[in-house]
């Protein structure tokens, strides 16, 4: 006779088998899933790898063959060889990691290089794209008791973009980085007098706020005629709020033009006055009378008390001031001849030879002068007909101030970068911008995807 208890009897296999199904799962999804990521962070970093590689070739081609911002064309054959270039390097680098793919993209396993022009209103974003996309087969030691494939696809794309050497600020000579209208808090101000006129060429102006003309003053910007012979194109004067001509009628060229958005942020090194190389002025440096004469050695001078030179000489050939509290005012009659640190290596440190030195001071190549964004100061640039300046001056929160009378300063072949930027004076300025001479950008290298 069966009994009640020997009926119940397998019940528990039952059991065991669910749970041996639930385990098995569960071993599935931790093995094969833990294989699927890896291989997809492997194959994740070897397209990663390989774009980076074709836009560091990229980047070193056009520098190579002297391409920037201002000769950039996608129909270039200049171009089209950093493209080539890139390509190549990708794939050589994917199969360095055991990826073996070609120029198309069309099999998730090649590379794709495209050339881009963007308008941005004030300027144009030009640079290369290195698009590498990956196929990375998993085989699976569960998941295909339940999917019934023996192996999972991870596809995976890497996009590196390159853009080309661009003049600091876009090109434009004339800067203004203040949210506000005004002196001292940004904006660019003309504020003269008679028919004498503002000249600035090779670059533009550029506000992200206001600009305002005070006079019957021509202004205008022109091409570098010089360095590229039978341009035409005036570059662009470029405000994101108001402009404002009053006080008389005057040629302005070309036509101030509103856009939209203010300028990127600038990619300038904060001078190190740490450095045991830099040279330090803990008080003022003042020049008075045409007896008076101040000369700086090449290299980084940090200034603690600012420059007042309404006479005298003032000299300087390779440096960089630092202006750590205090103004520069040469506001005066000043005999006054500064220049920032050549970009092709020139004997900065004064000892005749053209060497590896030079590159040791802590100086920045085409920064003149630095005033320090905890310092909202005044930097008034002026000097004798005899004075110039060569190199950028910038003051992220100070104002820049440039002219003076009819026997004053009237050229300046530098590039002005502050919160506000005021041209004034009696007298015809000229401006002459020069990317070489000014402080020079690399090429910029970024993971986009």
């Amino acid at each position: 006779m069966i009994t009640k208890r020997q009926s119940e009897r397998g019940q528990v296999v039952v059991f065991l088998v669910i749970v041996l199904v639930a385990l098995l799962g569960f071993s599935a999804l931790a093995i094969d899933g833990g294989m699927i990521y890896a291989d997809r962070r492997l194959a994740q970093t070897a397209a990663d790898a390989a774009a980076m590689a074709g836009v560091g070739v990229a980047a070193r081609s056009m520098d190579d063959q002297g391409l920037n911002s201002s000769n950039f064309s996608c129909s270039s054959s200049k171009v089209s060889t950093a493209m080539n270039s890139a390509a190549a390097q990708a794939i050589s680098r994917a199969l360095a990691n055991d990826f073996d793919i070609d120029a198309d993209i069309s099999d998730n396993m090649g590379v794709e290089v495209t050339c881009h022009i963007d308008n941005k209103g004030y300027y144009q974003d030009k640079y290369l794209d290195v698009r590498v996309v990956l196929d990375l087969d998993t085989r699976t030691s569960f998941a295909h008791l339940f999917t019934g494939t023996e192996s999972v696809t991870n596809t995976v794309e890497a996009v590196a973009r390159v853009r080309p050497r661009s003049p600091l600020a876009f090109g434009n000579a004339i800067v203004a980085l203040g949210s506000g209208c005004g002196k001292g808090s940004g904006g660019i101000e003309y504020d003269g007098g008679g028919s004498d006129s503002v000249t600035v060429t090779g670059g533009g102006i550029f506000s992200n706020t206001c600009i305002t003309f005070k006079g019957g003053v021509d202004i205008k910007t022109q091409c570098d005629t010089d360095k590229y012979p039978g341009c035409t194109e005036r570059p662009p004067m470029s405000y994101t709020t108001t402009y404002t001509q009053s006080g008389g009628s005057a040629s302005i060229l070309p036509t101030p033009q509103k856009v939209s958005g203010g300028l990127p942020p600038l990619d300038i090194p904060v001078p190190n006055c740490d450095d045991p190389k830099a040279t330090k002025h803990m008080s003022q440096i003042k020049l008075n009378s045409g007896h008076d004469t101040f000369t700086f050695s090449p290299g980084l001078h940090c200034l603690y008390g600012g420059i007042k030179a309404t006479g005298g000489k003032l000299f300087g050939t390779g440096v960089t001031l630092v202006i750590v509290n205090g103004d520069f005012d040469t506001a005066g009659n000043a005999q006054v001849q500064l220049s920032a640190p050549d970009e092709d290596g020139a004997d900065t440190d004064g000892d005749g030879v053209n060497d590896e030195a030079d590159d040791e001071l802590p100086a920045l190549r085409g920064i003149l002068i630095y005033m320090l964004a905890s310092n909202s100061g005044e930097i008034q640039l002026s000097g004798n007909s005899d004075s110039w300046y060569q190199g950028t001056v910038y003051a992220p929160s100070g104002l820049i101030e440039a002219g003076g009378n009819s026997a004053a300063l009237e050229t300046l072949s530098t590039q002005l970068i502050g919160e506000s930027v005021k041209l004034h004076g009696s007298t015809h300025i000229d401006i002459r911008f020069d990317a070489d001479e000014n402080y020079p950008t690399l090429p910029k290298m970024e993971l986009a995807k």
